[in-house]
Parts: C-alpha cells; sequence; structure tokens
C-alpha cells in the first residue's frame, strides 16, 4: 500500500495587534540611518532612570553606539548596568529578534526587576513592526518622510506613534511646514484610528553631540539656546513613556539645571 501523504497543517498565527510587551516598551525606530535614533534613545533611557526607574536599553544597531555614549568600552561585558540618579540603565546589545523574544515572550526576569524597556532599532523598514509599543518615528524630512510612511505602513494599530522631526539649524522647518509633513504622513498610512502624535521640531545641537560622543550624560549639560530645545523634545518624550506606566502621576521633576546655567541666555550654539 502506497503511503499517503498527511495535508498540511499550519501553526496559528499570533495576532500582532493582540501582542503586548510583557514590560513596558518604547521604541525609536526609523527606515533611515543619521536621523538621531540613538542619541534620543539613550537621552530617553537616561531621563527614565533619572525618574527613578530600572530601564533595559537594547541596542539592537550593529554598531551598538548606544553603549559607547553610555561611556561603556568594547572590552566592557554584553550586558552592563550603569546608575543615572535614583535609577539604573541595563544596556544589552543583541538582534532585534533576540530582543523581541525578551519583551514578548520571556521576559526580563533574568535581569531583575524593569520598569521600562527602549529600543534603538537600526535603520530598516520593519523597525516599525512591533506591536503594543510607544514608537518614536524619527524623521529629517523629504526622502527619509517617504521612507517612513512605508514603515509605518506595517505598524499595527495597537501601537502609539510619536512622530519625531529633527533638523540641521541651518535647514530648521517652519512650525506650519512640519504641520503639513505631519498631515502628508497621516494621510500616506491611513492613520485615521491611529493614536498618532508629534513634537515640535528637534535641532542638532553640537554640545549634545560632544558629549554623547565622549559617553556623557546629556543631562550635566548648561540647558540653553538649541541643547535646551532638545532636551525639551527629550523631556516630552519621557513625559509620554511615563504615563504608560504611572498614568495618575507626573514624571518626576528632571534634575537641577547644571552648573553654569544663566536664566534666560540662549546664545546661539554651534
Amino acid at each position: 500500500m502506497k503511503a499517503k501523504p498527511l495535508p498540511t497543517a499550519k501553526p496559528p498565527v499570533e495576532d500582532a495587534g493582540e501582542m503586548t510587551p510583557l514590560v513596558p516598551t518604547c521604541v525609536v525606530g526609523s527606515f533611515k540611518g543619521g536621523v538621531i535614533k540613538t542619541s534620543l534613545a539613550v537621552a530617553l533611557a537616561e531621563r527614565m532612570a533619572i525618574a527613578g526607574l530600572t530601564v533595559v536599553l537594547f541596542a539592537c544597531d550593529g554598531q551598538e553606539d548606544a553603549r559607547n555614549r553610555l561611556g561603556l568600552k568594547p572590552t566592557d561585558p554584553p550586558v552592563v548596568k550603569v546608575s543615572r540618579g535614583a535609577g539604573t540603565i541595563v544596556i544589552a546589545g543583541m538582534p532585534t529578534a533576540q530582543a523581541t523574544q525578551f519583551i514578548y515572550r520571556e521576559g526580563l526576569a533574568k535581569l531583575g526587576h524593569v520598569d521600562l524597556v527602549v529600543v534603538d532599532t537600526p535603520p530598516v523598514r520593519h523597525g516599525g513592526s512591533l506591536p503594543g509599543v510607544l514608537l518614536f518615528a524619527t524623521t529629517d524630512g523629504d526622502d527619509a518622510t517617504r521612507n517612513l510612511c512605508s514603515m509605518l505602513r506595517l505598524t499595527p494599530q495597537n501601537t502609539d506613534i510619536v512622530l519625531v522631526r529633527y533638523h540641521i539649524p541651518a535647514t530648521r522647518p517652519d512650525p506650519d511646514g512640519w504641520v503639513e509633513e505631519v498631515n502628508a504622513i497621516e494621510a500616506a498610512v491611513g492613520s485615521r484610528d491611529r493614536n498618532l502624535m508629534y513634537l515640535p521640531p528637534i535641532p542638532r545641537a553640537d554640545p549634545v553631540k560632544k558629549a554623547l560622543d565622549a559617553g556623557q550624560s546629556v543631562w550635566e549639560l548648561p540647558r540653553r539656546g538649541r541643547t535646551l530645545e532638545y532636551l525639551t523634545g527629550v523631556e516630552t518624550m519621557a513625559t509620554v513613556a511615563w504615563k504608560r506606566i504611572h498614568p495618575k502621576t507626573d514624571l518626576p521633576a528632571k534634575p537641577r539645571k547644571a552648573p553654569g546655567y544663566i536664566p534666560g541666555w540662549d546664545e546661539e550654539e554651534g
């Protein structure tokens, strides 16, 4: 008797729209490189730790720049804990697929108590496809925005999206232009039923870049000029993230002004 093949039985497909992270999770993602994803991810993780939280920062970009910008050396272990204010940041470099295993299936018990996860994604299209997260989607306009729309079409309905516009001061967009860009993104991705928000444009600030390149906290910088604009954007991001963990309380006040801060002084920075 000739054996009969069994009909193929596919396993049930998970409904990504129903999946939620085991720990509140923020993702910084874009289809394009060079739009300050890592800078924002590190500054956000620091701000949440300063507020007293234990934050896990997954550095999923192969370059792992997030580790360098927190002052770690290449010889440091793959998983390192650093202190910031009253809280801590546990930073781990790993591929996105491995990070999502922790976020959705395994949990982070091996790392102890965790309040928040921040994911620094590589510049790829699927960076915005994680369900149930708070997605900070960055762009610097033009081609990046078109690519961003391609990414956001993959974003599940249960993901909250915050659009972040990065700009070089010489090409500072006017607020009305950014609103028009946001409207175009909404129309392109069919966001009528989504929870979509946006920040005022965040500028490049040379003191921020220098601090990050040196592995120093941006929250220790004098807050003036473009540095103040940059940190104000991150503060807004942190406020939105905080509400996912403690919806009935406000984000604790940010750390005291750094030494050398002069009220009302907003000298242009390079």
